[in-house]
């Protein structure tokens, strides 16, 4: 027993002597011996030793698999075509250099572990290559035409006060976390799993082919490019260029103020707050289920879709020329330009001015207090109910249809020049509200095939054509005024009731139901019905072939007389 005691003692001195620790002071290069204590460690740092650098050493060419600590006072400079290969532990509390020397690069790799609490510098056409572990709570500045790489295995941490400075290129396979500051002016590339926790400063290029989650504050001033997966969770502020490539998706889950510029080519989702007083261009597709506020410019490409399931609010300039579908709300207080699709299935608020030179349908009521300007080449489908309020203007130089269970209730305006109208719903125009179509042309159609009930003013002035009819019902309690002169006729072949004032300067075609209560000026032909409770004055009346005129009340007229056809 006291014989393996005594074993053990002496193969335990032997190891421990074994051990040595290597201290290096003054200034010069590593194999300087003279500046070694106890003695020179050679060129590689075998596993156990330990080697601490209190002074300046350059043109350093090691391998270290043991243990190698840069004091606070103490710094390495790499040498020519040459630097460091880490597979141990390596301890940074001072200054890592790694530099080039008359066009000779340096370098720095380590698949150990790199621990910098102080400066390390890849200098001018250098690298660092980090496929072990890094913890960075120092600085680490890349110069011009340096290169730091992280690999897919790497363990990367910047935490604390650190900070990485990237003026040339920086590039990451790794999962990696950021949890201090990183400041980058040139290149920067994401191709593996990348998460801010702090903050990211991209005032050059940030290319990302992988996954990068924001969690912190992200601030663009120059480009953010996604190619891969893109979530932010808490704040970015792009006062640069942010674009979302093909296919790839860009979710914004927290706070993404844009002041420039950003284009979407794949896919954008909004579930939280997007702010754009900049340019926001959708190429692709853009989905909004919470709060966008628009101040700027937004523009749907001919490419483009964007479906609203929360709030959009305009301040700015939309122009869509692709496909839109609001199911939340959209609110518009200022320019709204349709060139495309724009179907509203919700809550839409036109305060502002919506000009439409593409198809704009309404499956639910809304209210409009602004300006809709349909366009030469623009649609309005009417499905539901339209209430266009006091302070509303419509104005209708394209296409407006009433669809069977639509409703355009008018208590503003509403203009039909050179354009074409057709009602096969219901379309009623208010006490005080203007309701007025005008053809110059005669290559357009005023068409009631439903009911039209007036009770403000509604002015017919038509040029002569066969397709300005009325095959439904009009109910006039207000002014009804044809003001064309012969040979503009307008051919009734449903039911008109006149309880207000009904004036028409030319002929009153009717071969359906006419009905007055109250006054109609004007000349009748027609071969239907006409009921006289109130008083007709001016013109003439025909009643052709079968035609029937009942009259209980007064006829001033300058004739009256049958004919047969």
């Amino acid at each position: 027993m006291k014989k393996r005691l005594l074993l053990l003692l002496a193969l335990t001195s032997i190891y421990l002597q074994a051990q040595t620790t290597y201290t290096y002071t003054g200034n010069g290069y590593w194999g300087n011996a003279a500046n070694w204590s106890p003695s020179y460690p050679g060129t590689t740092i075998v596993a156990g030793d330990t080697v601490i650098i209190n002074g300046n050493v350059v043109e350093v060419d090691i391998i270290n698999a043991g243990h190698l600590t840069i004091s606070s006072s103490g710094s390495i400079t790499t040498g020519i075509n040459s630097g460091i290969s880490n597979t141990g532990t390596l301890i940074n509390e001072g200054a890592l250099i790694a530099t080039e020397f008359g066009g000779f690069s340096a370098f720095i790799s380590t698949s150990g572990t790199l621990s910098n609490t102080g400066t390390i510098t890849i200098g001018l056409g250098s690298s660092v290559d980090v496929t072990g572990s890094l913890i960075n709570t120092g600085v680490i500045e890349i110069q011009s035409v340096a290169n730091l790489f992280f690999s897919q295995n790497a363990t990367i941490e910047n935490s604390g006060t650190g900070i990485i400075n990237n003026n040339g290129s920086f590039n990451t396979a790794a999962t990696f976390t950021n949890m201090a500051t990183i400041n980058n002016v040139a290149t920067l590339t994401n191709t593996g799993v990348f998460t801010n926790a702090q903050q990211l400063n991209i005032s050059g290029t940030f290319t990302n082919t992988g996954t990068f989650t924001n969690n912190q504050l992200l601030n663009i001033s120059g480009m953010f490019t996604n190619n891969g997966t893109f979530v932010n969770v808490q704040t970015i502020e792009n006062t640069g260029a942010f674009v979302n490539n093909d296919q790839k998706t860009a979710t914004n889950n927290g706070t993404f103020n844009n002041t420039n510029s950003v284009t979407n080519n794949g896919i954008f989702v909004n579930p939280l707050t997007l702010n754009n007083t900049g340019t926001f261009v959708n190429n692709a597709t853009l989905e909004n289920t919470s709060l966008f506020n628009n101040t700027g410019t937004l523009t749907i490409a001919a490419t483009g879709t964007m479906l609203n399931l929360g709030t959009y609010t305009n301040e700015g300039t939309i122009t869509n020329n692709g496909t839109i579908t609001n199911n939340g709300t959209l609110n518009n207080p200022l320019l709204f330009t349709n060139n495309g699709n724009y179907t509203n299935n919700n809550i839409f608020n036109n305060t502002g001015t919506l000009n439409c030179n593409g198809a704009f349908t309404n499956t639910i009521a809304f209210s409009n207090v602004g300006i809709i300007n349909i366009e030469t080449q623009g649609t309005l489908t009417v499905s539901q109910t339209i209430n266009n309020q006091p302070t509303g203007s419509i104005t209708n130089a394209g296409t407006v249809t009433t669809l069977a269970l639509g409703t355009l209730n008018n208590f503003g305006t509403f203009s039909n020049t050179n354009a074409t109208f057709t009602n096969a719903g219901t379309v009623v125009n208010n006490t005080n509200a203007n309701f007025e179509v005008t053809d110059n042309t005669s290559m357009h159609l005023f068409r009631n095939q439903a009911t039209f009930t007036n009770h403000g003013t509604l002015t017919l002035t038509l040029a002569s054509s066969p397709s300005n009819t009325n095959t439904g019902t009009i109910n006039n309690t207000g002014v009804f005024d044809i003001p064309n002169n012969f040979p503009f006729t307008f051919p009734n072949q449903g039911t008109i009731a006149n309880h207000g004032v009904f004036t028409i300067n030319t002929d009153l075609i009717n071969d359906g139901v006419f009905l007055n209560t109250n006054e109609f000026n004007g000349s009748y032909r027609g071969s239907g019905s006409f009921a006289n409770e109130g008083i007709i004055m001016g013109g003439y009346i025909v009643i052709r072939d079968f035609g029937l005129l009942t009259n209980t009340g007064t006829i001033n007229t300058t004739s009256i007389g049958m004919s047969f056809d």
